[in-house]
């Protein structure tokens, strides 16, 4: 979150100015009145992530406690080393 703003900051101290027109209301996130909104934003969206996350772990988990095999299909690690001999000696066709 703050490195959003740190890097919004950083921009405008390079002269670039950014503002928001898709909202109702044009948000200039040069302003302090912008960079709240670009903070409540920037946290909105870490928590968002965060949420993703733990439905994602939770479902892993719910998945594993049913039986349900989680990950890579069994022998799909024993094909990747002769995938790569492959494409380091190409049969000529």
């Amino acid at each position: 979150m703050v490195q959003t703003v740190h890097a919004v900051t950083r921009l405008a101290d390079a002269g670039i100015r950014i503002t928001s027109y898709r909202e109702s209301d044009m948000i200039d996130l040069t302003t302090p009145h912008g960079e709240l909104v670009l903070s409540v934003f920037a946290f909105l969206a870490k928590q968002e992530s965060s949420i993703k996350s733990e439905r994602a772990k939770r479902g892993i988990a719910s998945a594993k406690a049913k039986g349900v095999r989680v990950g890579r299909p069994p022998g799909s690690k024993d094909r990747r080393p002769r995938t790569r001999r492959h494409f380091r000696n190409p049969v000529s066709g």
